[in-house]
């Protein structure tokens, strides 16, 4: 069901399926025309993203933007050792 969500915005109640414009975009509005909208937005968990937004943002604030670190190893206890 993931590969369903394509981008961010929710096709408009009169959104038709013509061949002007994106196929993938098209292919989006008949499959939520088929399920619904609510059932779709379910599948590909839409309107989520702010927790993550919300948990980035709060971990940046504690961190900081730069890993100083090169190896992926260092980098992990770089930032162990700022929360800690």
């Amino acid at each position: 069901m993931r590969e369903w969500h394509r981008g961010n915005n929710t096709p408009k109640k009169n959104a038709t399926t013509s061949s002007r414009g994106s196929p993938a975009r098209a292919r989006l509005v008949r499959i939520i025309k088929r399920i619904g909208e609510e059932e779709w937005k379910k599948a590909v968990n839409y309107g989520k993203r702010w927790l993550i937004e919300i948990f980035f943002s709060g971990l940046k604030r504690v961190v900081g933007e730069i890993v100083r670190a090169k190896k992926d190893e260092y980098k992990i206890q770089e930032v162990i050792s700022k929360v800690s």
